[in-house]
């Protein structure tokens, strides 16, 4: 078998250790939370086609330059946000 197969079917050996369950992850995620998870991915992936496939066939390629902008503003819409958040609160006494 050639060295590039061999890596790309290369296995790696279980230690004695993680058998045992010593390094075992906690569980973090709940059937709710996944569930969730999954409805919300496939919601999104429904919208995200809907909404290209009504752009290119109404729309044409004026739709790219539009989402560009968008997501940059979005994108300064979120810094400000973000920078608004961690100033301190205002007294309300005045200078």
């Amino acid at each position: 078998m050639p060295p590039f197969l061999r890596q790309f079917f290369a296995v790696r050996q279980i230690d004695p250790a993680d058998k045992s369950g010593a390094k075992r992850l906690n569980q973090a995620l709940g059937a709710w939370s996944l569930t969730a998870i999954g409805l919300g991915a496939t919601i999104g992936t429904g919208i995200f086609v809907l909404t290209g496939t009504v752009a290119a066939q109404q729309a044409g390629p004026a739709v790219t330059p539009v989402v560009i902008d968008s997501s940059l503003r979005q994108r300064a819409r979120g810094a400000v946000l973000c920078g608004v958040r961690h100033l301190p609160a205002d007294s309300g006494q005045r200078l």
